[in-house]
């Protein structure tokens, strides 16, 4: 009888953490690599982690990504802008903290949409009430198709550009800061 019982125990007990740290662990799964890009100048640092989605030669925008949809510019995680001062974006004025960032392709232009809810996984938990703001940019086109979903930073003369590549399609998010 008592070994019946510590049988059944020892069972419980590996069938309860079997099922608790699987899912755990399934969840930090990666579908696609870690991306990130980061610049520094003063007291000014802007982090950019995105998650860089390989195409799989499907058709991206108006494909995988329709239009006119939200979406959250990559895969697995929503991407995160960190800024440690507050910046400008167009004309649209970002405080300093965590971002999550999201887009509604379109043909001609996209909307970037800024979120004041850091750590979101998807769309799964996006609540547009915690939106900062909406911002509209004009779309451009690489003369070089890109596979992965490709982010970098590009100096300009009045501050930076997030520059997001995917396929020949190319969004330039314009950072600028005062002194």
């Amino acid at each position: 009888m008592k070994f019946k019982l510590l049988f059944l125990l020892v069972l419980t007990f590996w069938i309860t953490h079997a099922v608790v740290y699987g899912q755990r662990s399934q969840s930090l799964i990666r579908k696609s690599p870690l991306g990130m890009e980061i610049f520094k100048e003063d007291s000014l640092y802007i982090k950019f982690t995105y998650s860089r989605m390989n195409r799989q030669k499907k058709v991206v925008f108006g494909g995988i990504v329709p239009y006119k949809k939200l979406w959250r510019l990559g895969d697995d995680e929503a991407p995160e802008i960190t800024l440690t001062r507050s910046v400008y974006i167009e004309n649209h004025f970002i405080p300093a903290g965590t971002y999550t960032l999201f887009a509604i392709p379109d043909t001609s232009q996209w909307t970037l949409v800024i979120n004041k809810e850091p750590g979101q996984y998807g769309l799964f938990k996006y609540d547009p009430k915690k939106d900062l703001c909406r911002i509209n940019l004009p779309l451009y086109r690489s003369p070089k198709n890109f596979d992965d979903f490709t982010c970098y930073i590009d100096t300009t003369q009045t501050g930076i550009d997030i520059v997001m590549i995917w396929e020949s399609t190319v969004m330039r998010i314009p950072i600028h800061w005062k002194p």
